[in-house]
């Protein structure tokens, strides 16, 4: 039996949802995240209520998105004052 939320049948298959429904991608510092990463580099994919389970939010695929781990660190169980930010792609100008 599970001992935490996140080890339920219904939390592993929200994960597993949102595997495959949602872009690997920080929603905060728009790093491409690596399912198969180490837990705690800084590409590990991190699922993270939007709102907070504490504060009212719910187990759905609409209240989670992708973290890496420095910005779920960060986060922790708040709501983030400024709005999701998205890197620039760095578009590499040719040498001639």
């Amino acid at each position: 039996m599970a001992t935490s939320r996140t080890g339920t049948r219904r939390w592993k298959a929200l994960r597993t949802r949102a595997l495959a429904e949602l872009p690997h991608v920080c929603a905060v510092c728009g790093t491409r995240l690596d399912p198969d990463a180490l837990r705690y580099s800084n590409h590990a994919m991190e699922l993270d209520h939007i709102l907070p389970v504490k504060l009212g939010g719910t187990d759905t695929i609409d209240n989670v998105q992708w973290l890496c781990s420095p910005c779920n660190m960060t986060k922790g169980d708040r709501i983030p004052a400024k709005p999701r930010k998205t890197k620039k792609p760095v578009i590499a100008s040719p040498i001639w």
